[in-house]
């Protein structure tokens, strides 16, 4: 730090709002017998039929996840068998068009959300970058006028995320077979910014 300089701490929150373009939906598919094979086979079939309508739909994309076989029941006399199978896309109309369907074959909504896809998350992530630095240099610009001083070497400068506002969620239950909505609410995309900012007279 050069002779005579004052160190000045500073951080400072840049926030954009992105709508957001993805639509992620969740669906379960679940089956309980008293033999473990014979509930995964019933589940099996849920989920291979499920991703067959999947497939024919263009735009959207299908992903299997979380698989699993457990013990139920009062006196655990029942095998269930999970198994997730999660649906995006840009085309909302279609996917909940999808959603609906494999509602009525059996299968059940666990979340329903849009979200920032990874290409947009990123600009949204570049421009909330650039409003807290130049935040960051106004509040230090102000902060040296009101001590009679100017602003020199910024040091140590950093860049963190923050996180944005909850994500739009939606959940049904088994027994609501109504058409599934999701609402495209602009979500918040923040960064933090922080220096070390040397004061000279």
């Amino acid at each position: 730090m050069a002779p005579g300089a004052t160190l000045l701490h500073l951080s400072a929150t840049g926030t954009v709002q992105e709508t957001p373009d993805l639509l992620v939906a969740q669906l379960d598919a679940e089956a309980s017998s008293a033999s473990p094979v014979a509930a995964q086979r019933q589940v099996n079939g849920l989920i291979a039929a499920a991703t067959a309508q999947a497939a024919k739909v263009v735009g959207i994309a299908a992903h299997l996840d979380g698989y699993s076989v457990e013990h139920t029941g009062d006196k655990q006399t029942l095998w269930t068998a999970r198994q997730s199978l999660r649906l995006q896309g840009n085309d909302a109309t279609a996917l909940l068009e999808l959603v609906g369907r494999l509602q009525q074959s059996g299968l059940v909504i666990g979340d329903l959300a849009w979200t920032l896809s990874p290409g947009r998350m990123q600009e949204a992530s570049r421009r909330a970058a650039d409003l807290a630095l130049r935040t960051l240099q106004a509040d230090a610009a102000a902060a040296a006028g009101s001590l009679g001083l100017k602003v020199g070497t910024l040091r140590d400068v950093s860049l963190t995320d923050q996180c944005g506002g909850p994500r739009p969620m939606f959940r049904m239950r088994a027994a609501a077979m109504a058409a599934p909505q999701a609402t495209q609410d602009a979500q918040d995309v923040s960064r933090e910014a922080s220096a070390e900012i040397e004061l000279h007279p």
